[in-house]
């Protein structure tokens, strides 16, 4: 049996990987490939200017939407058509 190929991305921000290389991942995806994308910050600092405008925000609640972005992204990316999965490497607060 063959072994299963896989890819792995590592973006310095979340959306980085997006803008970069969203075509190779989706190209890589549909050919059936497991796409993991590995996120060194999810820019909820530097980023995030609208979301910190938002009543009562707090830097988890910034962190929280900033990785449902990215995996969305990711899964989108993927079409859908092979596991896309999202890692994080953030500083400590």
């Amino acid at each position: 049996m063959p072994e299963k190929k896989t890819a792995l991305v590592i973006s310095a921000h979340a959306a980085d990987f997006v803008w970069r290389c969203g075509g190779a991942i989706a190209l890589h995806a549909e050919k059936g490939y497991d796409v993991t994308v590995v996120c060194l910050s999810f820019g909820e600092r530097g980023e995030s200017a609208k979301l910190w405008k938002e009543p009562g925000i707090t830097l988890d609640k910034v962190k929280s939407a900033r990785r449902s972005e990215a995996e969305k992204a990711a899964k989108h990316s993927a079409s859908m058509t092979s596991s896309a999965s999202i890692w994080a490497i953030t500083p400590c607060d």
